[in-house]
């Protein structure tokens, strides 16, 4: 799917005279690579490719003699994956003229190398960094909307392991045996246990099935919002296999009604659980199937694959997908797969019911912030496993990887409310200068048309994402929490105004016969 991609990208940027080639294997490449033809000098392929063609796969010397004493210059994407090394180290022996550049959103530092080699070790200094905080107020990508979800209060959690560390089940156990309640006290105290030790003692609750009911629910009780009914798709991020498995039957069992699927590694290998795995695709691909009108089998698992990710992105066979709901997925689980590489405008949002870590934060994070228009604002994450630790792992994150790491998200819902009230009031102020009453007619004066579409526009992309925050026309007053006490917030714009509002900014660009076209 990625090689698949990279082509298509790559041909729509080349010129009418480019030919962007693509290789079918590791022979059609060393053809291409051979070939004197200006056709073949631009060809897109994978590393794993480049990195066969060594004596040892057996490729004649006079052909690695011939391409090494071409000038040949490698770009690879994603350049921070670890498997790069020992296969670029493959592609420096066996073309010593080549020059590398690479390219990566998240390169391995030295503080998140986990013993691996740095991308600076591969590949050389950095030669230019251009980040998140970078490309979203520049419009190449959007911002994010983060919430944490708890699906347990920090007491609950606290207690559950102050009453498995004290070994009791009942508070009355405790009463009775001293040394225990010490043991209890000590973890029901911030002071002496933090929170991060007890959410890594409190694993099994973020297993437990309650807590995927609790998940599952969150999930159901706001897709009609956040994916305008069904158009914007989600992704959902678990940390294994028998998780994965565990959720698709509960959106099956309990919301027939949602179009669901997984993907994960289809590998068999007869250990633990290989047969309830089995089981489970095998049930998967029959309800894909029954669904879509489609046919996979287990021996066809890697195009079942293909199939979700184009139908995810709706690309061909799939577009215009979005005209038939029926056809579409609402929801996808995965474990660690299309969390890096993967791109569709049309995933809105990634609920995260996992930990995740440095590159992998980025990486996932970024499924959700492709372009699309006015109805995606942004990219919504979720996450609801061990919330605390999360907290503090996608900050690290953040500090490595982005220079202002508070940049890449966008305003939260009280803040979007203001800018509107804000908008709003300054349009009022030009129609009140021209004594027009209930916004009946445009002003006149050129220089508050202008200042109107403005403001409008602005109020339109404010008012879009606060919909998307839980924002609803028949709530005119909002109460949100502070540092001091709650703060209540008064809407000054309600939904027939806007209409009117919205008829006036359309009347701008009527074209009026007899009179020039105003730009």
């Amino acid at each position: 799917e990625l090689s698949t991609q990279s082509l298509d990208e790559y041909r729509g940027f080349a010129g009418e005279k480019d030919n962007v080639q693509d290789a079918d294997n590791t022979a059609d490449l060393i053809g291409k690579l051979e070939s004197d033809d200006k056709d073949d000098c631009l060809i897109v392929t994978s590393i794993q490719k480049m990195s066969r063609i060594t004596s040892d796969n057996h490729v004649p010397d006079s052909s690695l003699n011939y391409i090494g004493k071409k000038r040949l210059v490698f770009i690879v994407d994603e350049c921070h994956r670890g498997v790069y090394g020992s296969m670029l180290m493959n592609i420096k022996n066996t073309f010593p003229r080549g020059i590398l550049f690479g390219f990566t959103g998240t390169p391995i530092f030295g503080e998140n190398a986990h013993g691996e080699l740095t991308t600076e070790v591969i590949f050389g200094d950095m030669l230019h960094k251009y980040t998140l905080a970078n490309g979203i107020p520049d419009g190449n990508v959007l911002g994010f909307d983060l919430y944490r979800v708890d699906t347990y209060e920090e007491r609950e959690v606290r207690e559950a392991v102050a009453m498995k560390k004290a070994d009791v089940k009942t508070n009355d156990e405790l009463q009775t045996d001293a040394e225990k309640m010490t043991i209890y006290k000590k973890y029901m105290d911030s002071q002496q246990v933090d929170i991060y030790k007890i959410e890594a003692e409190a694993k099994s609750l973020y297993h437990s099935e309650e807590h995927h009911i609790a998940v599952a629910q969150h999930i159901v009780s706001e897709r009609p919002v956040l994916s305008k009914n069904g158009k914007f798709h989600a992704i959902l991020a678990t940390k294994n296999i028998p998780e994965a498995i565990a959720y698709y039957k509960l959106f099956k069992e309990r919301y027939p009604e949602y179009n669901v699927t997984a993907i994960f590694d289809d590998t068999i290998d007869n250990v633990e659980n290989a047969g309830y795995k089995e089981d489970a695709i095998l049930e998967m691909l029959d309800d894909y199937n029954k669904k879509f009108n489609t046919d996979f089998k287990q021996s066809t698992y890697g195009k079942y694959k293909k199939d979700v990710a184009k139908r995810l992105a709706h690309k061909k066979p799939y577009l215009n997908i979005e005209k038939n709901k029926d056809k579409q997925l609402d929801l996808l689980i995965v474990v660690t797969q299309m969390l890096t590489g993967y791109d569709s405008k049309w995933v809105n949002t990634l609920y995260v019911d996992k930990l995740l870590y440095n590159v992998d934060i980025i990486q996932a994070f970024s499924r959700t912030n492709r372009l699309f228009g006015p109805e995606k604002p942004f990219g919504i994450i979720k996450y609801f496993d061990r919330p605390n630790t999360m907290d503090k792992s996608i900050d690290d994150a953040l500090g490595l990887y982005v220079d202002q790491p508070t940049s890449v998200f966008v305003d939260r819902l009280e803040r979007n409310l203001e800018e509107i009230n804000k908008n709003f009031g300054i349009i009022k102020t030009l129609f009140d200068a021209e004594s027009i009453e209930n916004f009946s007619k445009l002003p006149q004066a050129k220089v508050s048309r202008n200042k109107f579409a403005s403001e409008f526009c602005d109020m339109t992309k404010h008012l879009e994402a606060a919909k998307m925050q839980g924002f609803v026309w028949d709530k005119t007053e909002y109460e949100f929490k502070h540092t001091n006490g709650y703060i209540k917030l008064t809407m000054e714009l309600d939904e027939q105004t806007y209409k009117i509002l919205l008829q006036r900014y359309r009347e701008l660009f009527e074209h009026k016969s007899g009179g020039s076209e105003d730009d």
